[in-house]
């Protein structure tokens, strides 16, 4: 853990480069569920590097704006275990208000000092360097400190008087009740409807069984969940309640939002895990050098047409699907040497990962817009059709 968090200076972290060559170049291997703990370990490395920079860079705004702070920000955050460290650094919510929110309002950068000091108040504790017992919750929304009693929220109901302590799923905490599964920018006009004890325990047990399959089909793809999915926020969806899916978004780099998980069966969750864990470790990869990228044009307004859904989507997103259903393809093929699945519903999430690929290759609706996307995003995306055909995978 030591090598993760490097000593903060003020030079600029250079961009991540893996064996010489861009990290995307070697993520087919990656996602083809090869072992690749190596190259993990690096991105994450750098990663967590670039985040300790980048917070407290913001830091260093705060304080210098509000002298009073008395840099206790750096205090706090310096004083922890470097494992207490790096779950405030993983935490999406950190993420979001130390860069996004520091890109959209720099001069209201101060409205994020409460989050900042209960955050840092919330690993205090759990490193037993402070005892003060202040309500707070964790950046993670795994814990809650209130009083003395700590609820489980598979077994009763959670109140802000009591202390909580989130379930997990393969080391991954689930968040069903902190602020920060409440109000959840990608389903900022629905209504946050809770799931009681009962429904908890049954959502839990599911996702217990869906990461065991996961792990059973693919090792790999198991440890690329537990090491960048950061949280799961399970939230119903009482807008559309027959609906159900997951996703992620850039913003909060490492939540994987589980909408109506409760309707998925054991497959559509475990696909839901590595489908997320894929563009989890894809933005990381896009804090170093984003994959498409224009002054004048912002590649989240440039619509392309996915031929897996047929549904028109931004393109940056569309770059992201092209790794995922390729990740898909070469995990439901591993599924298919084991018995975790029926292997008609193996067959059927097999064929529609592989769906987009028939045909033309999906890479191509990318050259309209080659003067954005980047010359080496471009090049490897080229090459996921060309692996799938070599291994057969498209006969």
């Amino acid at each position: 853990m030591k090598a993760i968090m490097a000593e903060y200076s003020n030079t600029i972290l250079s961009p991540l480069v893996l064996g010489g060559t861009t990290p995307l170049a070697l993520m087919p291997r990656v996602f083809a569920w090869h072992e690749s703990d190596e190259t993990l370990e690096q991105v994450r490395s750098w990663y967590f590097k670039w985040a300790r920079r980048e917070t407290l860079r913001i830091f260093d705004e705060i304080e210098r704006a509000d002298p009073n702070t008395d840099r206790q920000l750096h205090r706090w955050f310096e004083e922890l275990p470097n494992w207490a460290q790096v779950r405030f650094l993983s935490a999406p919510e950190t993420y979001n208000r130390a860069k996004t929110a520091l890109k959209k309002d720099p001069a209201g950068l101060g409205r994020q000092v409460p989050f900042f000091m209960a955050s840092l108040k919330a690993e205090r504790m759990l490193s037993r360097i402070d005892d003060s017992r202040e309500t707070c919750w964790s950046a993670l929304g795994d814990f809650y400190f209130a009083g003395s009693v700590c609820v489980d929220p598979r077994r009763d109901e959670w109140d802000a008087k009591s202390s909580f302590a989130a379930p997990r799923v393969g080391g991954v905490p689930i968040d069903f009740a902190s602020p920060y599964s409440r109000y959840v920018n990608s389903m900022a006009d629905c209504p946050f409807e809770p799931y009681t004890p009962a429904e908890t325990v049954i959502l839990y047990e599911n996702l217990e069984k869906a990461f065991e399959s996961v792990s059973a089909i693919s090792k790999p793809a198991a440890q690329l969940f537990q090491n960048f999915v950061a949280v799961i926020v399970p939230r119903k969806n009482p807008l559309r309640p027959r609906n159900s899916g997951s996703s992620s978004t850039p913003s909060h780099v490492g939540r994987l939002l589980l909408r109506n998980g409760h309707l998925m069966d054991c497959a559509r969750q475990a696909e839901s895990l590595v489908h997320e864990a894929i563009h989890s470790i894809l933005d990381v990869l896009e804090t170093s050098e984003p994959f498409a990228d224009h002054p004048e044009q912002p590649c989240d307004n440039i619509p392309v047409r996915s031929p897996w859904s047929n549904n028109e989507i931004p393109l940056r997103i569309y770059v992201h699907a092209c790794y995922v259903w390729y990740g898909l393809v070469k995990f439901w093929k591993a599924a298919r040497q084991t018995d975790v699945f029926p292997q008609e519903v193996v067959n059927e999430r097999f064929a529609l990962a592989l769906s987009g690929f028939r045909g033309a290759d999906p890479a191509e609706r990318l050259l309209p817009y080659k003067e954005t996307i980047r010359p080496a995003t471009l090049e490897v995306t080229s090459s996921l059709r060309c692996e799938l055909q070599e291994s057969g995978d498209l006969d």
